[in-house]
């Protein structure tokens, strides 16, 4: 996003370990550093991803707000509902493109796998009406983390959680924050 680099987009992916790096240096910087991981929709996958990773014990807890499960799953379903289209033989063209200029597997761009080795809290946020990451994929995301868990589960739209009742969203996410950072 922005000005960082990169000739492609990692859904997540290398970006979740990016995100595990920074925690590692900032706690390097800082060894009381409090850190807590927050994404919306690409920006949930990746925390949900960083949460799989080797955390420095400052990562105190994940909030993620409409994640999808994989970057397989979230392109299968946007083919079939934008176009009706199958997964097979597109998605599978697509991967091996994206294996061959990106680097990955779309398939490892799984927050769900991620989720299964996380170790720390996470809250999973998702509106009912979004559209763009399927609602059904809420409840698989928080079935699969081991770990302490909250679910806020909104009306809005993607990625809209927050701006529908700003009041009652950010008093749920600074109410599960303040579980694992009390002041």
């Amino acid at each position: 996003h922005g000005l960082s680099g990169g000739n492609y987009i990692g859904m997540g992916y290398h970006d979740g370990k990016d995100v595990a790096d920074w925690s590692r240096y900032i706690t390097g910087l800082d060894p009381q550093s409090n850190i807590i991981l927050y994404g919306v929709s690409m920006g949930a996958a990746t925390v949900m991803m960083a949460s799989g990773e080797d955390l420095p014990k400052n990562v105190k807890c994940v909030v993620e707000d409409c994640g999808y499960t994989s970057a397989w799953d979230e392109f299968a379903y946007q083919l079939k509902d934008m176009y009706g289209l199958p997964p097979f033989p597109i998605m599978y063209m697509v991967n091996k493109i994206t294996e061959e200029k990106a680097g990955y597997n779309l398939k490892e761009a799984s927050a769900l796998m991620a989720l299964k080795k996380a170790q720390v809290p996470i809250m999973f946020i998702h509106g009912k009406s979004d559209t763009f990451v399927p609602f059904y994929m809420l409840d698989i995301l928080y079935n699969a983390a081991p770990t302490e868990k909250e679910k806020f589960v909104t009306e809005a739209g993607h990625g809209e959680s927050s701006k529908i009742d700003p009041e009652l969203y950010w008093s749920n996410v600074f109410s599960f924050i303040d579980k694992y950072i009390p002041n």
